[in-house]
């Protein structure tokens, strides 16, 4: 009862020979609709391995997709969105086409997002904006050195006030934590922006 690489969905599309590549042990549920690449975007959609993808989810032509993601019900990533792995998506949420979305990032449900997700932080409402670290992923997956590096790298770049791609060149330059360089890496990579507000949040508690 799923639409697997049938046509991609792109007026451009002109019957050129185009994949969509599934990985192993993924779980595709119900009513599922996942469109194949396009000549413009690589012509290849791509699926990583152990992902949950949940009734209803839509990948459009040219999505990659990581390894070990859930999307929940209803989820819907337009083209050429990107995200990594351990990615969670909530139900009924749509994704804007090019967003790029970092590894154990978290997007709440019934969100709508149109601009990058840094990996490690938590998203939700609409439009979607930056609400913390997916501190419930992270405690699953690393010790607590990491995640409290992430903590105070999160401080600096999005609540003290000073400029986005600054703040990640001066903690890039003093950091010795891999998490807090992907981090960095990914905020000055971005293309679409980071959607954030400079609120004090519970990140040290």
């Amino acid at each position: 009862h799923s639409a697997v690489g049938t046509i991609p969905q792109d007026l451009k599309f002109a019957g050129e020979h185009v994949e969509l590549i599934i990985g192993d042990n993924n779980t595709i549920r119900e009513f599922t609709l996942l469109n194949p690449g396009t000549e413009g975007g690589g012509s290849i959609t791509k699926i990583g391995n152990g992902n949950l993808l949940m009734g209803y989810v839509h990948l459009g032509h040219d999505v990659i997709i990581g390894d070990n993601c859930i999307l929940a019900n209803g989820a819907t990533l337009a083209g050429h969105v990107e995200l990594g792995n351990h990615v969670v998506i909530g139900g009924l949420t749509p994704i804007h086409q090019f967003v790029h979305i970092g590894d154990f990032a978290m997007i709440g449900g019934a969100s709508a997002l149109s601009q990058d997700i840094p990996p490690f932080c938590l998203a939700e409402g609409n439009r979607a904006n930056l609400r913390g670290l997916n501190l419930t992923g992270l405690r699953r997956a690393m010790p607590r050195d990491e995640i409290n590096a992430l903590k105070a790298a999160y401080r600096e770049l999005f609540e003290e006030g000073n400029p986005l791609q600054e703040v990640a060149d001066k903690i890039l330059e003093k950091t010795s934590s891999k998490k807090v360089k992907q981090l960095c890496e990914f905020i000055k990579t971005s293309k679409r922006g980071i959607p954030f507000t400079r609120t004090k949040t519970n990140e040290d508690k």
